[in-house]
């Protein structure tokens, strides 16, 4: 599938609430349990546009999200979530290789965290390369070394 990305706007704001709740809800829940109230004030709060690029198909549909954030020494790759009828088609893979590509060509690693409960997540960061550098009580800590 061709996959682009275009950079977040305000107006995306319910549209990557929903796609975080869709793809990671079950994880929080199992994680936490799911507070609605707490979860929509810590979006609001907490989205950023400009860290968050919108991943959409060649008929320009939307389909999920990637923020990132860049320090001097590494990519940090903070969030990525699909709509479940895209996943498994190739496209998380897609989107964290893009973004190992543009960490190649600024010489730094790339890191993510990943909910331990999350074993598909998990199973498709160590394909591509990401090892275990750390953990926390709920998340195991990842970077790939380029």
């Amino acid at each position: 599938m061709d996959l682009s990305l275009r950079e977040a706007t305000l107006k995306d704001s319910d549209f990557v609430f929903k796609v975080k709740k869709e793809a990671l809800g079950p994880y929080i829940t199992e994680t936490w349990g799911w507070d609605e109230g707490f979860q929509r004030e810590f979006h609001l709060v907490s989205y950023e546009p400009s860290k968050v690029n919108i991943l959409c198909t060649t008929e320009k549909q939307d389909i999920g999200y990637v923020e990132t954030e860049i320090s001097d020494t590494h990519l940090a790759i903070t969030g990525i979530y699909i709509l479940k009828e895209f996943q498994n088609l190739g496209c998380g893979t897609a989107v964290i290789e893009k973004n190992i590509n543009r960490a190649i060509k600024k010489g730094l690693s790339v890191k993510l965290r990943v909910l331990k409960v999350n074993k598909k997540a998990m199973r498709l960061y160590q394909r591509l390369g990401f090892a275990v550098e750390g953990e926390t009580a709920t998340h195991f800590k990842m970077v790939k070394s380029l």
